[in-house]
């Protein structure tokens, strides 16, 4: 599993106050400053169902940082048994397990605004942990390979317990190749969170530090261009407006283009170093690697769009004729073809997903439904939350959280 990705802040407030600070930033009953009066109020998700409260998630953390060193009390044995290996991977997977659990909810505090300093900390404390937990779990895959798939084979038929992870166990083999040696492997695993640096540094630029601009509607109404205001007003009706919208965004965008463009660069840099390290033949064959999709299925898909591309500026055309515009622009690109002034709310949305997936059988139904009666939406935008939307489902004794902007 490739978790989202962070890079520990150097904000060290004091936990006290940074908890008060957190909390009225982001409890539902009061009001987000930058949220318009007349804005729905907000739907926010419950982690407690993750941890109880902040106590309890420093309490294991506590636990975690004692048994993530302790997985390596296995390098060596795999070899031994089958029942060795099962105990090993078992006692791996557990803490694995729990550690993704102690991300999660650290992962999705910090998404509610990452102004947040005491957020963003301890979100950069568990990615601090799972390098640590990768580094005490390198030797496994290096040592299997050492153990031979024949062997390995073999312990997989005799042990039960090892059924749950024959699997990953199966991927290991497949990608001997590109697998180091154990103390090279741990290396690559000390230096992830490092590696990963360049997301995190855009992710707080493009949603906490960028002073968005703010712009002047036709109508009156002014308006803040984050992301998810832009999203919204560049599919306007009003063409000047569109421009308008358009031109403030990104021209705020392009204050930081030195930024953004070193950013990127020391990103690419990362994926070839580890392609070269791995001895892979591209960035894009080691990307493509982890699922095993061969490097063939991409470029036969970018094929394919080039060979369509024709379909696409007809399409551009006929767009440009019901708009009534004498040359197409890019942002003519997303107001919707057919004027409407409809508009769903939340409520009839979920019922509109509800009757669209009757098709699909009672249970399913029935899940969707307890999806929409429980907590686990974060809805609506306001400053300094995460743009664009997920759905995260990997606390396995919970049940997904879902953001949208």
């Amino acid at each position: 599993m490739r978790l989202p990705t962070t890079t520990p802040p150097a904000a060290t407030d004091d936990r006290a106050a940074a908890a008060r600070v957190e909390a009225a930033a982001g409890a539902a009953t009061d009001p987000d400053p930058a949220r318009p009066a007349a804005a729905p109020a907000p739907i926010e998700w419950d982690l407690a169902e993750i941890y109880p409260d902040l106590d309890a998630w420093r309490a294991d953390k506590a636990r975690l940082e004692g048994e993530v060193d302790g997985v390596a009390r296995f390098a060596g044995r795999l070899g031994e048994s089958a029942a060795v290996l099962a105990d090993a991977l078992d006692a791996i997977s557990a803490t694995e397990k729990d550690l993704v659990r102690l991300h999660v909810h650290a992962f999705l505090r910090a998404d509610e605004d990452r102004r947040v300093a005491a957020a963003q900390e301890r979100r950069g404390e568990t990615t601090l942990l799972l390098a640590r937990f990768e580094e005490a779990a390198s030797f496994v895959a290096p040592e299997l390979l050492q153990v031979g798939s024949e062997t390995v084979g073999r312990y997989l038929e005799a042990e039960p317990r090892l059924a749950r992870h024959a699997f990953n166990v199966r991927n290991i083999l497949r990608r001997e190749p590109h697998t180091l040696s154990a103390e090279a492997e741990a290396v690559m695993a000390g230096t992830s969170a490092m590696r990963q640096g360049p997301e995190r540094v855009f992710a707080m630029l493009s949603t906490s530090d960028m002073p968005f601009p703010t712009v002047t509607l036709a109508g009156g109404e002014e308006v803040r261009l984050d992301q998810s205001a832009y999203g919204k007003h560049r599919a306007s009706r009003n063409r000047a407006d569109r421009k308008l919208v358009f031109d403030a965004f990104w021209k705020a965008w392009q204050g930081y283009a030195a930024t953004l463009a070193q950013t990127l660069d020391t990103h690419v840099k990362a994926h070839v170093f580890e392609a070269r390290a791995r001895r892979y033949g591209s960035a894009l064959e080691a990307a493509l690697a982890g699922p095993n999709i061969p490097t063939a299925v991409y470029r036969t898909l970018l094929a394919a769009a080039g060979r369509h591309l024709p379909s696409l500026h007809r399409y551009f055309r006929l767009r440009q004729r019901m708009l009534g515009v004498d040359e197409l622009r890019y942002y003519d690109i997303y107001p919707t073809l057919v004027a409407s002034d409809r508009s769903f709310g939340l409520d009839e949305a979920k019922s509109m997903a509800l009757a669209s997936a009757a098709p699909l059988g009672e249970d399913y139904v029935a899940t969707l439904r307890e999806s929409f009666a429980g907590d686990w939406m974060h809805v609506y935008p306001r400053e300094g939350k995460a743009p664009g939307a997920y759905m995260y489902g990997a606390v396995y004794d919970v049940h997904p959280y879902l953001l949208l902007r």
